[in-house]
């Protein structure tokens, strides 16, 4: 099999595998945490195709646009350990799939 025969079908089962727990979890009804699981398709892509340095850059864009739509929580909340959980999560699931996954993809 060709490379980017596989970079596609791994880019096209694993955007199914995230806009399926859009569908599937009722928990996800915040537009904010729409969008971080949205994010997820670009890191994954960018990790395919540019490999471990393009997937850790993509995973830093990322976790920038989540802290920034998560700002008004934070300002409004401050930093409970909810919200820094919150964050943390989802920074490491985009490290995990920019970092780890383009270091599996090269």
């Amino acid at each position: 099999m060709k490379y980017t025969r596989f970079e596609a079908l791994v880019f096209v089962l694993g955007s199914v595998a995230i806009l399926g727990t859009l569908v599937l979890t009722p928990s996800h009804n915040q537009s904010t945490e729409v969008v971080a699981q949205l994010l997820l398709i670009p890191v994954l892509g960018a990790a395919l195709h540019w490999g471990r340095s393009g997937g850790f850059l993509a995973a830093v864009l990322a976790t920038g646009v989540y802290v920034a739509m998560r700002t008004p929580l934070l300002s409004l909340e401050g930093f409970t350990s909810d919200a820094i959980a919150l964050i943390g999560i989802r920074v490491a699931t985009f490290s995990l799939i920019g970092i780890v996954g383009g270091e599996v993809a090269t």
